[in-house]
C-alpha cells in the first residue's frame, strides 16, 4: 500500500519527507527493510546513524496520488525553506514531474479538434521511412483487419492511385529471365542432395505437385452420368474416388467386360 513518511534526526534538526509506491510496500517494513531511495539520506545516516523520527503520514489506495500528494508537500516545504546544502531538509527536489503521472483525458471535442489539425498533414521523407521500417514485417489482427475494411468501403481509388499500384506491383513471375549465381546454383544443389520430395517441400506442397503431375500423365475420358449427360475428365481414378465409384468397374467397362456401373458408363476419346 502506497505512503507518504518524514525521518529526522532532531539534534541535527534534519529532516527528509518522502513516499513509497512500490508494488507489495507495506508501511511496517520502513526503516527496517526500505531506508529510502534517496542517495542523500543515505550518505547522512551512514555518517551520523539512524534517525530518531521515524513517522508513516498518510497512506493511499493509488500510488499516483501518494505520489501527487508528496509533490504538494514537498513545494511547500521548499517555499518556505529552499531545498539545498544549507537546507534542513535533505530533499533536493519536488519531484513536480509527477504531474504528468496523472493521466489526461481529452474530450471528445479536443479529440476531433486534434484530429481535424493532423488531417492532411504532410510527413517529411525521413519521417516516412521511420514509419515504414517500424511497420515493416507487421501483420494486421483480424479485427484490424475488418476496421480498415469498413474504413475503404465505398471509397474509390484516384487515376494517379492506380497507376502507383500497378508500378509497384510485383510480376507475377518475377523469376522468369532471372539468372542464378554460380555461388547459388552450389548452395541449393547441396540443400537438395539426397532429400526427397517429402522432405524439401510441405504435405500441402507435395500433395498439389503429385496431383499435378497424375493429372498430365493421366488419359482423358469421356464419361456418362446416368440422366445421360457426358463430361470429358482426365483422370479416372480421382473422378472414381470423387464420386464413390469402383475403379475395376469402370475399367471392366472400358474392356467390354461389363456395360454400366451404378449408373455411369466410360469410354475413350477415341472411340467417340
Amino acid at each position: 500500500m502506497p505512503f507518504t513518511y518524514l525521518i529526522g534526526w532532531t539534534n541535527l534538526n534534519k529532516w527528509y519527507y518522502g513516499v513509497r509506491w512500490a508494488k507489495g510496500s507495506s508501511a511496517e517494513t520502513l526503516w527496517l527493510e526500505y531506508k529510502t531511495s534517496s542517495k542523500y539520506v543515505k550518505a547522512f545516516f551512514q555518517q551520523h546513524g539512524d534517525p530518531d523520527v521515524i513517522q508513516i503520514r498518510k497512506r493511499f489506495t493509488d500510488k499516483n496520488k501518494a505520489r501527487l500528494f508528496e509533490s504538494r508537500v514537498l513545494k511547500h516545504l521548499n517555499y518556505r525553506d529552499p531545498f539545498g546544502s544549507n537546507s534542513k531538509w535533505l530533499n533536493r527536489t519536488t519531484n513536480k514531474s509527477i504531474h504528468n503521472a496523472t493521466p489526461y483525458i481529452r474530450t471528445p471535442q479536443q479529440r476531433h479538434e486534434l484530429s481535424q489539425r493532423l488531417k492532411n498533414r504532410p510527413l517529411s521523407e525521413e519521417r516516412r521511412q521511420k514509419i515504414s521500417k517500424a511497420n515493416t514485417g507487421k501483420k494486421h489482427s483480424s479485427k484490424t483487419k475488418i476496421k480498415i475494411g469498413l474504413k475503404h468501403k465505398g471509397k474509390t481509388m484516384s487515376a494517379e492511385s492506380i497507376a502507383k499500384m500497378k508500378a509497384n506491383r510485383t510480376p507475377a513471375k518475377y523469376w522468369l529471365g532471372r539468372q542464378r549465381s554460380d555461388d547459388l546454383k552450389d548452395k541449393l544443389s547441396k540443400h537438395r542432395t539426397g532429400k526427397t520430395m517429402d522432405q524439401l517441400m510441405s504435405p500441402e506442397h507435395v500433395a498439389r505437385v503429385r496431383e499435378r503431375i497424375q493429372e498430365a500423365s493421366s488419359k482423358s475420358w469421356i464419361i456418362t452420368y446416368p440422366d445421360g449427360i457426358e463430361k470429358l475428365i482426365t483422370n479416372l481414378k480421382k473422378f472414381c474416388r470423387d464420386n464413390n465409384l469402383n475403379p475395376s468397374c469402370m475399367r471392366d467397362i472400358i474392356k467390354g467386360r461389363q456395360k454400366i456401373h451404378r449408373g455411369f458408363s466410360v469410354r475413350p476419346i477415341k472411340d467417340s
